[in-house]
């Protein structure tokens, strides 16, 4: 993605956090009302951090949930 011309870091931020919204309510509505499985997946980042992904399948597709850290 692009970062247009004379977009401050405040601004960038909001409207990445705006798409992730908007991201999150498209996944909700496609696995609502779904029969899904949960599926979790652990590893170290590199600052060896453990982290866990949590993902919702359904319909032959995975949608990511959240990860934990």
């Amino acid at each position: 993605m692009c970062i247009p011309n004379g977009m401050r870091r405040k601004e960038l931020s909001l409207a990445v956090t705006k798409l992730g919204e908007r991201i999150r309510g498209m996944v909700a509505t496609k696995v609502a009302g779904a029969n899904i499985t949960m599926a979790v997946d652990g590893w170290s980042n590199t600052r060896h951090e453990k982290m866990v992904n949590v993902i919702a399948l359904t319909g032959g597709k995975a949608y990511y949930v959240f990860v934990l850290h």
